[in-house]
């Protein structure tokens, strides 16, 4: 997870972290969540791929990243709770 907010715990709080976690499958096209919503949740990918849309002011949808098994989307809302994605 390098670069990752995750990457700078140790490994007993990476531990504590993901033994809180409950699996979530998903099919392709699932949304997790909008932009602008609130979450409490960060995701691990630990298979597969998801990419990140935005939505453009002209109301295209734009390809922003995509996310490979590993990789952690969100972990910002594990430290400021209820704040909308931006």
């Amino acid at each position: 997870m390098p670069g990752s907010i995750v990457s700078l715990l140790n490994e007993e709080e990476k531990t504590q972290l993901f033994s809180k976690r409950w699996r979530l499958y998903c099919d392709a096209g699932h949304q997790l969540f909008e932009r602008g919503e609130p979450t409490e949740n960060m995701y691990l990918v630990e298979k597969g791929k998801v990419s990140l849309f935005r939505l453009m002011p002209n109301g295209d949808e734009k390809l922003f990243r995509v996310f490979m098994a590993g990789e952690v989307i969100a972990e910002m809302a594990m430290l400021i709770p209820q704040k909308p994605i931006r």
